[in-house]
C-alpha cells in the first residue's frame, strides 16, 4: 500500500495534521509506503516523524532551486499511490494527486474540485457559513474515511539530537544556566501584521519576567522578523532577554524550524501569537499562552495540556485580515501585559502530565 499525504501550507496546520498522519500509520501498518507530500515549512516541522517513510517538498510559484507541481506529479505517478490524502482544499495540489496517478483522492469537496476526487467529505456550514470545526478534527475526519482509529487526538512533534546540541550550543553562547527556566515569546509570523503584539509590550512583559521573576526570556524569531526581534531583545536591557537573531551559531544563520523545535522543547513555557511557533510548542507538549488577534481559537483549538488562551472578543473580532482594516489593531494592542503575566503565572503553577489524555468528546459531524 502506498499512500501520498498532502500536508497544509502552514505550519501550524501541518502541526495540527499529525493526529491524522499518525492514524494513517497505525491502521496500514509498518509494511505501508507513506509519502508527506508540501511546501518546505511543513516538511521541515515534520521532520523526524517516525510514520512518514519519505517527505517530497515543493516549491510555491517563482520560488526557484526546488521542485515544480509538475515535478511532484511525475514523482508520484512513478511510485503509483493507492491513496491520496488531502489536508489541503487547493484545486492545485488536488491536480497533483490525480495527475500523479493516485487511484483514490480523498479531500474535501470545495473550490470547484469534485470532480478531481474520488472521495469526498462536505464542509461543514451554519447559517449559510463555515461552521468552526478545530482543524484537528478535521483533518480527522479524512482519514475516519479510511477507517482509521481517530481517537488520538493529541499533536506531535520530534526534536533531533543535532537541534537539541545545537539549542545546548545557543545557551552556552548566551551564557544561560541550565538550571534557570527560559519562557520563549513569539510575536512574529508570516501571515501579517494583524496577529503581532506590539513590541512595547513584549519589552514590558520581558522586562517583569526576567528582572522580577528570575526567567531566561528568549524572543523568538523567524528569518523575516530577525532585526525586529533583536532590537526588541536590545530594548530591554538585560542579559537574560536575548533575541534568538542575536546568536552567532552557524546552525542560526537561517534560522530553521529544527532549531525553533529546540528551543521549544527546552523551555519551561510558550507565549505566543497565533502562528506556527505556538502549534509546534503545543506539540512539543509545552505550556502555552495564546494571543489570538485576528483569527478565533474556535478553528485551531488543540487537545495536549490545556492552553491559555487570550481572546478579547472585540466586535471587529475576527476579521482574518493580514493587515487591520480599522488600522486601529485593538484586538493585539489591547492585551495587557498584566493579563498575559497572570495567563503564565495560572500555566506554570498547574501540574501537567507528560501528555494528557486524548479527548473523549465526539468530533463535529461532518457530512
Amino acid at each position: 500500500m502506498r499512500i501520498g499525504i498532502f500536508l497544509p501550507n502552514w505550519v501550524g496546520d501541518a502541526c495540527m495534521a499529525t493526529p491524522s498522519i499518525r492514524a494513517v500509520r497505525s491502521h496500514f501498518g509498518p509494511d505501508a509506503e507513506l509519502v508527506a507530500i508540501g511546501r518546505q515549512g511543513p516538511c521541515e516541522v515534520l521532520a523526524g516523524l517516525p510514520w512518514v517513510d519519505e517527505f517530497i517538498a515543493y516549491r510555491p510559484k517563482g520560488r526557484p532551486n526546488s521542485l515544480s507541481r509538475r515535478d511532484v506529479a511525475w514523482r508520484l505517478r512513478k511510485k503509483q499511490l493507492d491513496i491520496a490524502i488531502l489536508f489541503t482544499n487547493s484545486i492545485g495540489t488536488t491536480m497533483m494527486a490525480w495527475l500523479g496517478g493516485a487511484r483514490r483522492r480523498i479531500g474535501y469537496f470545495c473550490n470547484a474540485r469534485r470532480w478531481l476526487l474520488s472521495d469526498g467529505l462536505t464542509v461543514p456550514r451554519e447559517n449559510g457559513k463555515k461552521k468552526p470545526v478545530p482543524a484537528i478534527d478535521h483533518y480527522l475526519k479524512l482519514v475516519a474515511r479510511l477507517g482509521c482509529d481517530i481517537s488520538d487526538r493529541r499533536t506531535e512533534l520530534v526534536v533531533n539530537q543535532s537541534d537539541q546540541a545545537s539549542a545546548e550550543r545557543i545557551w552556552r553562547e548566551f551564557g544561560w544556566s541550565d538550571q534557570k527556566k527560559t519562557i520563549v515569546v513569539n510575536s512574529s509570523g508570516v501571515f501579517g501584521s494583524s496577529k503581532i503584539w506590539p513590541s512595547d509590550k513584549v519589552v514590558a512583559l520581558s522586562k517583569i519576567l526576567s528582572e522580577r521573576k528570575g526567567y531566561q526570556v528568549l524572543i523568538h524569531t523567524g528569518p523575516g522578523e530577525r532585526e525586529d526581534a533583536n532590537r526588541t531583545a536590545k530594548l530591554c536591557g538585560n542579559p537574560n532577554v536575548r533575541s534568538l537573531g542575536e546568536s552567532q551559531s552557524l546552525e542560526c544563520r537561517t534560522l530553521p524550524l529544527g532549531i525553533s523545535k529546540a528551543v521549544i522543547h527546552r523551555s519551561e513555557l510558550v507565549v505566543s501569537t497565533d502562528s506556527g511557533p505556538r502549534h509546534m510548542a503545543v506539540a512539543l507538549n509545552r505550556p502555552v499562552v495564546s494571543l489570538f488577534g485576528s483569527t478565533m481559537p474556535a478553528w485551531t483549538l488543540s487537545y495536549n495540556i490545556p492552553e491559555e488562551m487570550i481572546f478579547l472578543g472585540l466586535p471587529c473580532q475576527p476579521c482574518y485580515q493580514r493587515e487591520c482594516p480599522l488600522s486601529h489593531h485593538a484586538c493585539m494592542r489591547d492585551i495587557q501585559v498584566d493579563r498575559v503575566l497572570h495567563s503564565i503565572q495560572s500555566r506554570l503553577s498547574q501540574d501537567r502530565p507528560h501528555f494528557a489524555r486524548p479527548a473523549a468528546t465526539p468530533l463535529p459531524d461532518v457530512a
